[in-house]
Order: structure tokens, then C-alpha cells, then sequence
């Protein structure tokens, strides 16, 4: 199965500190809502029962009950909080309505193995540099994503238990940041950070990418604190979607009634990875990571 990189449209960047926000629109039916198997949703915690697997937790997996109607896709970068400890969604998962899964996770808090026994999400999620990390091997990935959260440490308060959440909690609000708001039909974003775009992200529909865009926000200037306050001109993020758009997508993973994609074009224009998840022939969701940002410089 291969699968085109969707036609995207990019907006006017909007510089905030460091970071620069592209708003993005995606165009005809190439990354639209599936049609079959009732409506696809992305995580709501009201409606999941996150919990360590029974009678002895497992710091790789969680078992999540999905409770409402619809199916729900959990994202790489979806943040689970509380159990023993405060995981990150590491494999994309759909989870039908009614029905529960093993959840592939990575620990993102390293010095806490204690506490209840479910989770919670409040919708928040990894930023660049962590969610870089869960692209590596499952056999080095934890080694990989515990390295890039105790980073955070030489630029933000240290957090005791060495918690990613903790870094997450700097003391301010969006709205303090002068966050623009979410346009008219926008379905992601592409960040700029220090004067080069560093993730592209777009989501199914306005409403779930509106649900998510406050985090995803949040979680890249909580990456760029400490970085240079240098605006990332159109052109470069123009010449990084136009590089994207090369790719094509081949299957990596199989999900329940979907398929996760993969795609790494590495050439003159761009050096970046791709991942996306497909459901009922649909591209419902898709993020890029650009490999040659000094802020994920070690993984290459």
C-alpha cells in the first residue's frame, strides 16, 4: 500500500517568540473524515479507562477501554497521566466503541514507579523533540525519549520525579503567550522554531484539529524556551512542504480497520520523517518532523 503525501494549503506565518505558526488548510477530499465503521475521533478522556495492565504494571503497555460510541485513534505523542507513572502513546491505535487494547506507551516520567492505578488525558501532547524519539526502534526508543526529557532540565525548573508533564507546567497560559487563534477551516499547523519550520501537523477535520491545537502549541514553546527569537520566513516553510510533498507514504503498522504509514524523503530539499494513519482509505491524520531543525540535530 503506498499513499500520496495529501495537497496542503499554507496561510500567512504568525511570529510568536521563537516559534513562527503557519495556520494550514487541507484541500479536496485528500485527508478527509472515513466513512465507514461509524465516526473516528481522537482521544477523549471522559469517555477512555486508561489503566495498568492488571496484577503487575508494565512500564511498555497500558490497557484502555474505549466507552463512548465512536472508534477513537490514539496518536503517537498523546500524553497518559498518572498510573505508576505518566506515559506517552508510542504506536498509533484505533479502539473500536466498546472494545478495549494494549496500548504501546513510553515512560516519560523516569524516577516515580507508584501511585493508582488508571490514567487520565487531557488531550495534551508531546512536542517535537520527544515525539522525534518515537520514531526510533522499539529497542532503543526508551532509552532515546528518556534522554530528550531530562534535557528540558538545563533550560526549564527540574522536575523531581524527572517528568516531562512537569516541564509542560511552565506557569503560563496561552492566552498570555498571545497565541493566534484558530482560522476558518484550518485543519493544522506548521511550526518554525529559531528561524526553521520543525513539524508540520494536520488533522481530519477543523474540529479535531481545534481540539488539539492549544496543546500541540503548548508543547512546542515549551521546546523552544532558551532558543533564538528569530521569525522562520515563508520560503523555508513553503520549500519544506514542497519537499514533503514527494513523498510517498508505504504502510508500517496494521490497525484495527486502519493502516499507519510511514515515509522518510531524504533528499536536497528536505530531510524529514512522515507518519500518518489511514482508516476506511481515508488520510485522517499527519505529521512531519524536520530532521535537519537543530532542535532534533542529534538524530540524524
Amino acid at each position: 500500500m503506498t499513499i500520496s503525501f495529501p495537497k496542503l494549503h499554507l496561510g500567512r506565518g504568525t511570529p510568536l517568540g521563537p516559534l513562527t505558526l503557519f495556520p494550514v488548510w487541507s484541500a479536496g477530499s485528500s485527508l478527509d473524515h472515513p466513512a465507514g465503521g461509524g465516526r473516528l475521533r481522537t482521544v477523549r478522556s471522559a469517555e477512555l479507562q486508561i489503566a495498568e495492565r492488571e496484577g503487575s504494571p508494565v512500564v511498555s503497555e497500558l490497557v484502555v477501554t474505549n466507552n463512548s460510541p465512536d472508534r477513537v485513534l490514539l496518536l503517537e505523542g498523546d500524553l497518559l497521566e498518572g498510573g505508576w507513572q505518566n506515559r506517552v502513546v508510542s504506536e498509533p491505535v484505533i479502539i473500536a466503541a466498546g472494545a478495549s487494547a494494549v496500548v504501546p506507551v513510553n515512560c516519560v516520567e523516569r524516577s516515580r514507579w507508584h501511585g493508582q492505578a488508571t490514567h487520565s488525558s487531557r488531550g495534551r501532547k508531546v512536542g517535537p523533540r520527544v515525539r522525534e524519539r518515537l520514531d526510533r526502534d522499539r529497542g532503543d526508543r526508551q532509552s532515546a525519549v528518556w534522554e530528550s526529557v531530562a534535557q528540558y532540565a538545563s533550560t526549564l525548573t527540574p522536575s523531581l520525579t524527572e517528568s516531562y508533564l512537569d516541564y509542560l507546567d511552565t506557569g503560563f497560559t496561552l492566552e498570555e503567550a498571545e497565541v493566534p487563534p484558530v482560522l476558518a477551516g484550518q485543519t493544522g499547523v506548521m511550526i518554525g522554531i529559531a528561524g526553521h519550520p520543525v513539524m508540520l501537523e494536520v488533522f481530519t477535520t477543523h474540529q479535531e484539529f481545534a481540539l488539539a491545537y492549544e496543546h500541540i502549541i503548548k508543547a512546542a514553546i515549551t521546546d523552544s524556551i532558551g532558543g533564538q527569537v528569530i521569525a522562520t520566513p515563508s520560503r523555508r516553510a513553503r520549500r519544506f512542504l514542497a519537499g514533503l510533498e514527494t513523498s510517498l507514504m508505504e504502510q508500517s503498522l496494521s490497525l484495527s480497520g486502519g493502516t499507519a504509514l510511514k515515509a522518510e524523503p531524504r533528499n536536497e530539499v528536505v530531510y524529514a520523517s512522515v507518519s500518518a494513519v489511514e482508516c476506511d482509505e481515508k488520510l485522517v491524520h499527519l505529521i512531519a518532523l524536520n530532521r535537519r531543525h537543530n532542535l532534533l540535530a542529534e538524530a540524524i
